[in-house]
């Protein structure tokens, strides 16, 4: 299974590869997890793109603009849900991170 499953809809997957390009460049830089978001219209308003940045790094991917069309409503959305999607992938990379620290500690600890 070397193929990525996919999620669902092209919401979700661009969700999905937004946060985790975020997640890597977290872990590249052991930065804060201090992030700004970003949605705006591309290749003469054809797309969205939805755009994070970390620690001096941007990460985005592109979404089609569909038949919703586009708003300020929209993109205050997008900036809302794109942030929490983002937000929450960073605190499972903390705890996870926390949590194998701990683990190792444990085996090193076991061996004094």
């Amino acid at each position: 299974m070397d193929a990525k499953r996919k999620i669902g809809t092209p919401y979700q997957e661009a969700l999905l590869g937004l946060s985790e390009q975020i997640s890597t460049i977290y872990r590249e830089e052991e930065c804060s997890a201090d992030i700004a978001v970003d949605a705006y219209l591309i290749q003469d308003d054809r797309f969205i793109c939805l755009q994070a940045s970390i620690a001096g790094r941007e990460a985005w991917v592109p979404l089609e603009i569909g038949t919703e069309g586009w708003s300020d409503t929209r993109r205050a959305r997008l900036i809302y849900e794109v942030t929490r999607v983002v937000r929450k992938r960073l605190d499972l990379e903390r705890y996870t991170g926390e949590y194998v620290k701990a683990q190792v500690g444990k085996v090193i600890d076991a061996y004094r």
